[in-house]
């Protein structure tokens, strides 16, 4: 049990071992965990693959509108999509983390309303781009590839105080 929670740390943190933070050392915990009884593909599965279909419609709703300007994507997720998805709480289902995915995105951001006047910022970058910068300047933090910070104000208010910044960092 214990190997398999401190593996599932180790999965979690490098995206199934793919991130810059996927050292040799990293790799050979993984190793070591899973000799001792881990089981990667379960864990795999379960933390980075498996989502509720609300997330799937939320998704849908947030695509539908998505931008793409200066190798920068985003899309802007209401309050009222999150409930009509049937989503009660501010998850976006790690978006952020697919909207990266796209050939032609260098910087990917989700703008999550989670207040009245209050918008969450997911940010993640391709290397070398670093959105950690952009989102110390807005009082937030998190390391060159993944960042975030909170805004207050509209969805609105949001991108447009944001993607100048994050357009110079692209």
């Amino acid at each position: 049990e214990a190997a398999t929670c401190l593996l599932a740390g180790l999965v979690t943190d490098t995206l199934g071992f793919r991130t810059t933070n996927t050292t040799a050392d990293a790799l050979a915990a993984g190793i070591r965990l899973i000799e001792a009884g881990g089981d990667l593909a379960d864990l795999a599965q379960r933390t980075l693959n498996d989502r509720p279909v609300a997330i799937l419609r939320l998704w849908g709703m947030a695509l539908a509108k998505m931008r793409l300007e200066n190798h920068v994507i985003s899309v802007a997720v209401s309050r009222a999509m999150r409930a009509a998805a049937g989503i009660p709480d501010d998850d976006t289902g790690e978006l952020v983390s697919q909207l990266i995915t796209a050939n032609e995105a260098r910087i990917a951001v989700v703008f999550n309303e989670v207040a009245k006047r209050e918008v969450k910022v997911s940010l993640r970058a391709r290397r070398p781009y670093n959105v950690s910068q952009v989102a110390l300047m807005l009082g937030g933090g998190g390391h060159p590839q993944a960042a975030g910070c909170l805004i207050q104000g509209t969805l609105a208010e949001a991108q447009a105080r944001l993607l100048p910044l994050l357009a110079a960092a692209a």
